[in-house]
């Protein structure tokens, strides 16, 4: 499905999780502060629970393009790896 605005993905949203739609409502703007991270947090988890949830300190989480095939999971890999090495410096 096509990104069709912000006005059409809260109606979907609110079709079919309206848990989800108000807690993205409290996240942007109503209550406290507190109240707003805690909403934003929720719903980071909801949407994120299929994948096995959201990710933890020490995961990075990344997004390749449409069509990369799994070749570009070893180019991925390679470049994960780079990052968490320890430098030869």
């Amino acid at each position: 499905m096509h990104f069709q605005g912000e006005k059409s993905v809260l109606k979907t949203i609110g079709t079919q999780d309206p848990d989800l739609l108000k807690g993205l409502e409290t996240a942007s703007g109503g209550g406290s502060l507190d109240e707003r991270i805690a909403a934003l947090r929720q719903a980071i988890d909801k949407v994120f629970e299929p994948l096995g949830g959201a990710w933890q300190p020490g995961e990075m989480l990344f997004f390749a393009e449409q069509g990369n095939g799994p070749e570009a999971t070893d180019e991925w890999e390679d470049f994960v790896a780079s990052l968490t090495q320890p430098s030869a410096c």
